[in-house]
């Protein structure tokens, strides 16, 4: 089972958004963002997560760009500092 009862993503899940993250397939690498971004079943690291989804970012996935786009109205004082 991917996730758990409760909703979580188990580790088992993760690999596989890794997995495919590596392979190129962007919805994976918008959802490893997000994972990292928010800690979701696993450390979080914003700096990563931000990668990840602003890679997904430039490749046109429009879950990303709707997520970049409220994230610069939300916190356009980082988005100066180029964060």
């Amino acid at each position: 089972m991917l996730i758990t009862e409760g909703g979580a993503l188990n580790q088992q899940a993760i690999e596989l958004y890794i997995r495919a993250a590596l392979k190129g397939y962007v919805p994976s690498v918008f959802a490893l963002g997000l994972i990292y971004f928010f800690g979701i079943n696993a450390e979080e690291d914003e700096e990563r997560g931000l990668t990840l989804i602003n890679a997904a970012y430039e490749a046109g996935y429009e879950p990303a760009e709707e997520f970049v786009e409220a994230f610069k109205a939300r916190y356009p004082i980082l988005m100066a500092q180029g964060i």
